[in-house]
């Protein structure tokens, strides 16, 4: 008796209906979930031994002495703080400078002050 290659075919169809995955596809998600349970273990662990003081909600907050020196240093030096917010009074200058291409060029090469005295005139 010879077998038909359609009568094989049907029961390989019948058998992957009746048998699903096959089992080294199962193993490997299962030892994908597994891998992904322990891991998630081992960071939830971690994070509940982090609460020390490097934790981003103590850099909030600074002590009273820290803060009350931050505070003397800055009463101590006052020039500081407004040398920082002084405009530079050669800015306009510059920006006239900057939107005429050539005089812009030349700045990159011999500096903003001779560029703009030899495009504009004296500074």
């Amino acid at each position: 008796m010879s077998r038909s290659p359609e009568g094989t075919n049907s029961k390989r169809s019948e058998h992957l209906q009746t048998h699903g995955d096959d089992p080294p596809a199962n193993m490997h998600m299962l030892t994908l979930v597994s891998l992904l349970v322990a891991v998630t273990l081992c960071l939830c662990h971690g994070d509940s031994s982090a609460h020390s003081n490097d934790s981003p909600s103590s850099e909030a907050f600074i002590s009273k002495q820290d803060s009350a020196t931050i505070v003397k240093r800055h009463a101590q030096d006052p020039q500081g703080v407004a040398a920082a917010a002084a405009p530079d009074p050669l800015e306009g200058l510059r920006e006239v400078c900057e939107l005429n291409a050539a005089c812009d060029e030349l700045a990159d090469h011999i500096g903003f002050a001779e560029a703009y005295r030899r495009f504009y005139g004296p500074v």
